[in-house]
């Protein structure tokens, strides 16, 4: 039986290692309901194999632990593309000192809590760029997580006041450490994080979450350093994704720029 009186846990669940681990430990170490959301973004070359790895990973841990994984929740889907503006959360991220070094994700992740009216728990850690850069405004809460509170005033409290961070004193391999301890590291080992998947389906090993995978411990989880071939296929098929995403948003905005004024609003 599901205990409702607990707070349920909004996940962006990814099927990376880190959002892998708290969902999982949310519903079998804590005992909440967790409510997992994924963002379809078309831009995201991985985008099939995460959703195909949560889908396995449910499937996994539904055989284990039947109780805990009725915990979890169906995933709340949303399309990038539909969630819905807001001045003051665009203008906020725009704000920030060196936007350009952010990650654009953080300005509609923003824009998704505000319209949804939740809390997204993300998997934010200590080494990662806005916590560095706003460590300062780091805040523990008595359930054992962390929260950004910058004084109201600041362009950051808009983009980031709206996000639990469960994980953020914890590495990869600590992450690894407490799943062995609780038993599901296994799962873990389930995860998807590369963004740039070979025409094989394999990691690439070269884009910056398999460098991170690498930088952290976790090595043993690439494949072989990359040969010639490798990085060719990389450097191509990613140029090739590149001119094929410009390409359908010059599309896009073509066919909205022919639309009549009325045909336009009634799109938005």
């Amino acid at each position: 039986m599901i205990d409702q009186t607990k707070e349920t846990a909004h996940v962006l669940w990814t099927s990376g290692w880190d959002s892998t681990f708290r969902v999982i430990d949310a519903a079998l170490s804590e005992e909440r309901i967790v409510q997992p959301w994924y963002v379809i973004d078309p831009d995201r070359r991985s985008r099939r194999i995460e959703i195909k790895t949560m889908d396995e990973i449910r499937g996994h841990f539904a055989k284990r632990s039947p109780a805990a994984a009725a915990r979890i929740l169906p995933t709340c889907y949303r399309h990038k593309r539909d969630i819905p503006a807001s001045t003051r959360v665009s203008s906020a991220f725009r704000a920030l000192p060196g936007p350009g070094k952010w990650g654009p994700q953080y300005e509609w992740l923003a824009r998704l809590a505000e319209a949804e009216n939740v809390r997204f728990e993300i998997g934010l850690k200590a080494d990662d760029g806005p916590i560095r850069r706003l460590s300062q405004y780091l805040i523990a809460t008595p359930d054992n997580g962390y929260i950004l509170n910058p004084p109201t005033g600041l362009p950051a409290h808009i983009i980031f006041s709206r996000f639990n961070l469960p994980l953020v004193h914890l590495s990869k391999l600590d992450m690894e450490s407490i799943a062995e301890q609780r038993g599901f590291a296994d799962i873990l080992e389930m995860t998807w994080f590369c963004q740039h998947p070979t025409l094989r389906g394999s990691a690439c090993g070269m884009c910056i979450p398999c460098q991170h995978y690498r930088e952290e411990g976790l090595g043993r989880r690439l494949p072989s350093p990359p040969g010639w071939r490798d990085r060719v296929e990389f450097h191509v098929v990613n140029k090739a994704w590149g001119v094929f995403t410009r390409a359908r948003a010059f599309a896009k905005r073509s066919i909205q720029s022919k639309r009549s004024p009325s045909q336009s609003d009634s799109a938005l």
